[in-house]
C-alpha cells in the first residue's frame, strides 16, 4: 500500500513541480529557453530525506517510511528526465521546430536504443555469471565493472550513458543473484564514500554569485518550490494524514547523492544557461539540508509521540 502511495506523490509532484517551478525560475531567472527552466524544475523534483531517515532508523511511522520509499521511487525520474531533456535541446535546439524534428528524430532515439541495448547486454551477461556463485573479493569488483562498462559502451554507441546503466540496475534489483545482500551492503558503503566525494567536487566546481540579488530571488523560488510540494501532497492525500503529517512531508525536500552527481556531470557541459542550473541546484541543496534538519529535531511537533516508533 505504502508503495502505492509513494509512487503516487512522486508523479504528482513532478507533474505539479515541473509546471510551477519551471514558470516561476524562467521568469525570475530570465531563463534563455523553457526547457532549461524544465531542466531544472525536473531536477528539483528529487528528494532525499537523510537527515530525518537517519536519526528515526528503524521508525515505523507511516510517514517516515512513505518519505523513504517516495526518495527511492523518484531517483530514476530525477536522474534521467534532465539528460532527456537536454538531450532534446542538443538535437532539435532550444526552439523545436517541424523541420529539425524529423532531421533529428532518428539520433535522438538512437540514443534510447542504444542505451537501453547496452545495458541489458551487459546487465545479462554480469548477472548470469553472478548467478553462478559468489566471491567476497570478486563480486564487489565486477558490479563496479559492470556499471563503468556499461556507462562507456552506451557512450561509445552513440546511446545515453545514465539510462544504460539505469537499465543494468533494474537487472541487479530484480534477478536473483547469490549473496545481494552483501552485495547491497558493499553498494551501501561505496555510495557514502561517493557521496562525501560527488558534494565536495560541486562545492569546488560551482561558484554560486554571492551577492544579495541572487539570494532573494533564489529564496523567493525555493517558497514557491515548497508550495508546490505542498499541492502536490493535499492533491495526493486530501485524506489520511493530519496537517502536520502533510506539512512534514512538504517541508522534507532534502537534495542527495542523486541531485549531485547530476549537477557535477552538469559541470561538464557547454549549454547556454547551464551555469544557471547549477547555481540553483547549489543553493537549493543547502535550503533543503537545512531545512530537513531542522524538520528533524522538531519531528514530534508534526508527527507527534509516533515520530520515534
Amino acid at each position: 500500500v505504502l508503495s502505492g502511495e509513494a509512487l503516487k506523490l512522486a508523479f504528482v509532484f513532478l507533474l505539479v513541480n515541473v509546471v510551477i517551478l519551471s514558470l516561476a525560475s524562467f521568469f525570475l531567472f530570465r531563463m534563455q529557453s523553457p526547457l532549461i527552466a524544465f531542466v531544472f524544475a525536473s531536477l528539483m523534483s528529487g528528494t532525499d530525506p537523510a537527515a530525518v531517515l537517519a536519526m528515526f532508523s528503524g521508525s515505523k511511522n507511516k510517514v517516515i517510511e512513505l518519505i523513504e520509499i517516495e526518495s527511492i521511487v523518484n531517483t530514476p525520474m530525477v536522474v534521467l528526465l534532465p539528460f532527456i531533456t537536454l538531450d532534446i535541446i542538443k538535437n532539435f535546439g532550444a526552439t523545436i521546430s517541424a523541420r529539425n524534428l524529423m532531421t533529428q528524430l532518428v539520433p535522438f532515439l538512437q540514443q534510447f536504443v542504444a542505451g537501453m541495448g547496452a545495458g541489458l547486454l551487459v546487465g545479462l551477461i554480469a548477472f548470469r555469471l553472478m548467478k553462478k556463485g559468489y566471491s567476497e573479493k570478486l563480486s564487489p569488483l565486477a558490479l563496479i565493472t559492470a556499471a563503468l562498462l556499461t556507462y562507456i559502451l552506451a557512450e561509445n554507441l552513440g546511446g545515453n550513458g545514465v539510462l544504460a546503466v539505469t537499465v543494468m540496475g533494474l537487472f541487479f534489483g530484480n534477478i536473483y543473484v547469490k549473496q545481494k545482500g552483501r552485495l547491497f551492503e558493499f553498494s551501501g558503503i561505496f555510495a557514502h564514500a561517493l557521496e562525501i566525494l560527488v558534494f565536495i567536487m560541486v562545492g569546488l566546481i560551482v561558484k554560486i554569485p554571492y551577492t544579495v540579488d541572487f539570494f532573494i530571488r533564489s529564496g523567493i523560488l525555493f517558497v514557491i518550490y515548497l508550495c508546490s510540494r505542498f499541492i502536490a501532497v493535499n492533491l495526493s492525500f486530501p485524506k489520511g494524514f493530519t496537517m502536520g503529517e502533510k506539512l512534514f512531508m512538504s517541508l522534507n525536500v532534502q537534495k542527495g547523492i542523486a541531485v549531485a552527481v547530476v549537477a557535477f556531470s552538469f559541470a561538464a557541459l557547454s549549454f547556454e544557461g547551464i551555469s544557471t542550473i547549477l547555481n540553483l541546484t547549489l543553493i537549493f541543496m543547502l535550503y533543503s539540508i537545512i531545512l530537513s534538519t531542522i524538520l528533524a529535531k522538531f519531528a514530534e511537533l508534526f508527527l507527534g509521540k509516533t515520530a520515534a516508533k
